[in-house]
Parts: structure tokens; sequence; C-alpha cells
């Protein structure tokens, strides 16, 4: 199914529907975003955030002890579709993970295209290409440390994997322009020596241009919804508000989804609910 666009909203569906798939620079600036979204939409919003450290977009993989279902196959799609809002946007970012994992231009193409297409109806869909330009200044001892850092088991060389990376940037930009999808391509400077995690002096403007909200419904409430929450959200995110009895009876329902070993963590859906009806899912 390809992600349509709706163009006049039933009147009686109020609200604003954001989805956000991604990977470790969702998890890292998840609170930022938050924060920012809760005083740039008017109420109801309604949040859904896809992501985790080392995310997959096709496999279901294990970073530092956790395993994460492939973004594409996890519980999101459902309620996302099921969201009683006017309008709806959606970011599909943090493309590339996979290269690492030893996935090829056209497999991992392939898997982002699919999580776009389960997106369904959407006001604008926006993927974000691959961080090329920051890439291309990579020299051989800079992509060894990152790849010890981030990706210890991973053997791919440089100029192989930047080619892999070419195609598959060239592949999704491609799809953007026939699908009518809005395309962001990451400039280098939002990157510093780590060539694919955000810089954190930069993370609103960039946040800002890959969600790409319209100005007409940018409309900041009088107050802060999240500021009183922020400690409570830190530790939903950070899975450790739950019993582990009560983990195992929401496991049909998780935020995360992640397991150690047999253990399964997560949280019921939505993880958080304003007295305004804002909502906030973590898959």
């Amino acid at each position: 199914m390809h992600a349509t666009f709706a163009t006049q909203p039933p009147a009686d569906r109020p609200g604003t529907g954001i989805l956000i798939l991604g990977a470790s620079n969702v998890r890292r600036h998840r609170l930022h975003l938050v924060r920012w979204l809760s005083r740039r939409l008017p109420s109801p919003w309604h949040l859904i955030l896809v992501a985790g450290h080392g995310r997959s977009y096709g496999r279901r993989n294990r970073v530092m002890g956790w395993r994460l279902p492939a973004i594409q196959d996890a519980a999101w799609v459902e309620p996302w579709r099921k969201l009683p809002v006017a309008r709806r946007f959606a970011l599909v970012c943090d493309v590339g993970n996979d290269l690492m994992y030893g996935s090829d231009a056209e497999e991992l193409a392939s898997w982002v295209l699919e999580s776009a297409h389960r997106i369904g109806v959407c006001d604008q869909l926006t993927l974000a290409g691959l961080p090329i330009e920051r890439a291309e200044m990579l020299v051989p001892w800079q992509f060894e440390l990152f790849k010890r850092c981030f990706f210890p088991g991973c053997d791919r060389k440089l100029d192989p994997l930047r080619s892999e990376a070419k195609a598959c940037d060239e592949r999704l930009a491609q799809w953007a322009e026939s699908m009518q999808w809005r395309w962001v391509q990451p400039p280098a400077w939002w990157y510093g020596w780590d060539p694919i995690h955000l810089r954190r002096a930069v993370r609103q403007e960039a946040w800002r241009d890959l969600i790409g909200l319209p100005e007409e419904i940018a409309e900041p409430p009088t107050f802060d919804p999240i500021g009183r929450e922020q400690y409570f959200l830190k530790k939903i995110f950070s899975g450790t508000t739950a019993s582990t009895n009560r983990q195992w009876k929401a496991w049909s329902s998780m935020a995360l989804e992640q397991t150690w070993g047999e253990w399964k963590l997560g949280h019921a859906q939505p993880i958080w609910r304003s007295s305004q009806g804002d909502t906030i899912a973590y898959y």
C-alpha cells in the first residue's frame, strides 16, 4: 500500500498526529522532540516514536544486550492508522544502520520503502536521506574509530560502504520524487566527528527541518504541558518505572518491545497522556 495524502480531513476529527521512525538519533533526542513538538502543536496532538540505538528497518537485532524488533515489524502501524486526528505528519529517518550490519543498498532501500508504505494516509511524509556529505569527508582512521565505538562487530570497509550508501540514498531520493514525498538531505554540518549522530548544538534546527511542520498549524500553547512530566518521561523512556510483573502483563502493547535475555520489558501504550488529550507512544 502506497502512502497517500489527505487533502481535506473530516472536521469531526480534531488534532494532529506525528509519527517518527528512526534509530539512535530519535532515541537520543526524544525528550527534546517531545518538548519542542508540545510547544508547536495545538492540543490535542498525538506523537508516536519508533526508535532505539542501532535499530534496524528490516531485521530484529541486538544492541548492548537489548533485542529490538525491526522498525517495519514493530506494533506501531495499527495505532497510527487509528489515531482520531485531522492531520498526519510522518518522518522516516536514521537510515543506514543496516549497511553496517551487512545489508546492501537494494535490501535496505526496500525495507525503508516498506516502512514508508505502511504509514498509509498522510498529509505529509518526509523521507530523510543518508548523511552522504559527511560520509564523503571521512578518512580511514576516523571510520575505524567510529566503527569500533558503535558497530564493533562490523568488518565493512570504508570505500565499498560509501558506494552502497550512495546507491541507497539515490534510490530513496528517486522514490521520494516519484511518490511526491518530502525529501531532506542531511548536510555535513549537522554532524561532528561522529558521522551519523546529530550534534546537540544543531538539534533544534535539524529536527525542525526534518519534521517540516507547516507554519499554519504552529500555534504554541500558553504553557509547557511537558515540563512537570519530564522526570517521569525520562524514567518511562529508560524502562525503569514498571515492575517486572506489570511489564509481563502489558506485553501485548509494549513501548519499545525490547527484551533482555528472556525478560520482555516495556510499557502499555500510550506511555503519557495530558489533561488536554495529548498522547505519546513509544515503540
